[in-house]
């Protein structure tokens, strides 16, 4: 037994020697009666032992429940007056405004814009047959048809 290999029992079991291997527990324990080192390591893993096994919490005592709920916010649970601009005020109506000046603004740009540019109805409607026309013919020019 070297203090490398007892360290590692140690660190992998713990400071009891109920606890080691069946195999190394009587080198280990004699070990540790010849080396201060070993016997400060079993120490001081015995001493983290008895803190691990202690229960998680301690039982609730009613002077530990009035020392929190004294320590505890207030919260104010009466119920707020009634503020009617509080429910329909300025703030709730941006997001719907905002959508209704977009809406308005696409609807006069659409309608507008064609005349401004000096695209009327009639115009358009002469284009998109001409387009139709030179689209067919040369469909038929591609598709085979006569010459």
């Amino acid at each position: 037994m070297n203090l490398e290999r007892f360290t590692a029992i140690v660190d992998a079991y713990g400071g009891s020697p109920s606890r080691w291997p069946d195999a190394e527990r009587a080198a280990a324990l004699a070990f540790m009666q010849t080396s201060p080192e070993a016997q400060r390591l079993a120490d001081e893993a015995e001493a983290l032992d008895s803190l691990l096994d202690l229960p998680e919490t301690a039982p609730v005592t009613r002077e530990l429940q009035e020392r929190l709920l004294a320590r505890a916010p207030t919260a104010n649970m009466a119920k707020p007056a009634f503020n009617p601009r509080g429910n329909f005020g300025w703030s709730r109506w941006i997001p719907a405004v905002a959508v209704a000046c977009s809406l308005v603004l696409g609807i006069a740009t659409g309608t507008q814009v064609p005349g401004l540019i000096g695209l009327d109805d009639e115009t358009l409607a002469l284009d998109a047959v001409s387009g139709a026309l030179t689209a067919a013919a040369n469909d038929s020019e591609i598709l085979g048809g006569s010459e």
